[in-house]
């Protein structure tokens, strides 16, 4: 779960919206990297997938990563906000982006499969 993950939202086509700030006492930039901390790449796709686990109220485990695209970086405190929307004929994809002050962070996509606990 992320600190500073905010707003989840799901409109009535399915697409999940999100904001997340990172504080810098994360220790996502614990040696990543001294004097110049920047969110590692995992960390991104980790909060695509906290937020689809909350917005869809479930368990969920990755099953496959596409197509990713790191375009910037994102440092502390930088306000963030996740874009992610069901694939069309693909049940359990969902394309995603991440966005700040209008640019393109990271986008790619993401199939997840409900996770049931025995």
């Amino acid at each position: 779960m992320w600190h500073g993950l905010q707003n989840i939202r799901r409109s009535e086509t399915g697409e999940i919206s999100a904001e997340v700030v990172i504080g810098p006492k994360s220790a996502w930039f614990s040696g990543h990297f001294p004097g110049d901390p920047i969110v590692p790449g995992v960390a991104q796709l980790g909060m695509v997938l906290d937020v689809l686990q909350q917005a869809c109220e479930q368990t969920l485990a990755v099953t496959e990563i596409s197509r990713i695209r790191f375009r910037r970086i994102i440092r502390p405190d930088e306000p963030i906000q996740i874009h992610i929307a069901p694939a069309t004929g693909n049940e359990g994809a969902y394309a995603f982006r991440l966005m700040a002050a209008g640019e393109m962070i990271c986008n790619g996509f993401m199939k997840v499969k409900v996770v049931t606990k025995n």
